[in-house]
């Protein structure tokens, strides 16, 4: 069975909330169908390092292996700069590293070489972004500035790769429900992340391109990148995160997607 479920681990203060967080999550009846634990502003805490959440995450995890981490730093850092990030995490060594776009050619091999078994997942325009700020800010639309950017990058790591360094610059790219369909089959050769998933008893919250999860997966998404939906619910019209869990679970199910 496929498991295409990232649930985002923010937004909490300590180690000890987000690991209870991914326990309640791991209980409940989506536990089968979870890929990556996503963690983000989790690598900032005052008294933990990321390095320290992504142990006591793997730790907490026990014995389900096929499970990974998704450090979501969405690095913008020269090449020197990426390298001694990377190296602080060689040791934990995530399943899953976010870069931008905005990163040099030699920022991706840097990371490629000191980090061979992360998969590197490009970010680009992110989903509160809308297609009208996009348009004006960058004076293309989300998807064209997207395909740009993967190609560009692609073509110049070609380029500057040694015989011995991966294929290609990154694994993955990040996009919303709004562009997955296209991209995944422009770039078949790539996995889809997609954050923005809203349900119909959900709110917009922050994210300005979002769908439901089913049509999401049918469009192309190889992973869905999932935070509120399951860890809050929808309190305005009382729909508990358990109630919106089950919601979740439901659809997907009556889908074939579970």
């Amino acid at each position: 069975m496929k498991k295409p479920l990232i649930p985002a681990l923010d937004g909490h203060r300590t180690k000890a909330d987000i690991i209870k967080a991914a326990v309640d999550i791991g209980h409940s009846p989506l536990s089968g169908i979870i890929h990556y634990w996503k963690i983000n502003d989790a690598a900032h805490l005052e008294r933990s390092t990321g390095q320290a959440v992504i142990k006591a995450l793997r730790r907490a995890i026990g014995k389900d292996r096929s499970c990974g981490i998704f450090l979501d730093l969405k690095l913008t850092e020269t090449n020197g700069s990426l390298g001694n990030i990377a190296r602080h995490y060689a040791d934990s060594r995530p399943d899953i590293l976010t870069v931008t776009g905005k990163v040099s050619t030699r920022g991706f091999i840097e990371l490629r070489r000191i980090l061979p078994k992360t998969k590197i997942a490009l970010v680009s325009v992110l989903s509160d972004i809308t297609e009208e700020e996009c348009r004006f800010r960058w004076c293309k639309s989300v998807q064209d500035l997207m395909i740009s950017e993967i190609e560009g990058i692609q073509d110049y790591y070609r380029r500057l790769k040694s015989y011995t360094d991966p294929a290609t610059a990154f694994d993955m790219v990040v996009c919303s429900p709004d562009e997955v369909g296209s991209l995944s089959r422009r770039f078949s050769w790539l996995e889809f992340v997609v954050p923005g998933i809203r349900d119909a008893w959900m709110v917009n919250g922050q994210q300005a391109r979002f769908s439901g999860i089913v049509r999401t997966l049918d469009n192309g998404a190889d992973y869905v990148v999932i935070g509120a939906q399951i860890a809050r619910g929808n309190p305005e019209k009382g729909i508990t995160a358990e109630e919106s869990r089950n919601l979740t679970l439901s659809e997907l199910e009556r889908r074939g997607k579970a």
